[in-house]
């Protein structure tokens, strides 16, 4: 029998997988189209595909509750821009404040 935590679990990393995806084609498609407003809206749905799974959503939470270090790159550069990513969507992009989502 799956416990219900454990059912969240996978939940939570099924759904980050599932974002991670959409992030790397959506910054396929803003490489290709740098400059249009098709790229920029490439830009928006990466920045908000990528910080979906560090956010608490749709009542399953982040993915930070099992793995409170994830992502710990061995480069300092990469944890770098990865929190400038998630400040990009949660301070600008994909504000509730700003009213953009």
């Amino acid at each position: 029998m799956v416990t219900h935590a454990a059912s969240k679990k996978l939940l939570r990393l099924t759904g980050a997988r599932y974002d991670m995806a959409n992030a790397l084609e959506a910054y396929n498609a803003f490489k290709e189209l740098a400059g249009t407003t098709a790229g920029e809206c490439s830009f928006f749905a990466m920045t908000i595909a990528y910080g979906r799974p560090f956010t608490n959503n749709h009542d399953l939470g982040s993915v930070k509750c099992e793995f409170p270090k994830y992502p710990d790159f061995e480069d300092p550069d990469m944890n770098l821009r990865h929190q400038r990513l998630l400040d990009l969507r949660n301070k600008f992009i994909a504000s509730k404040a700003r009213g953009f989502l």
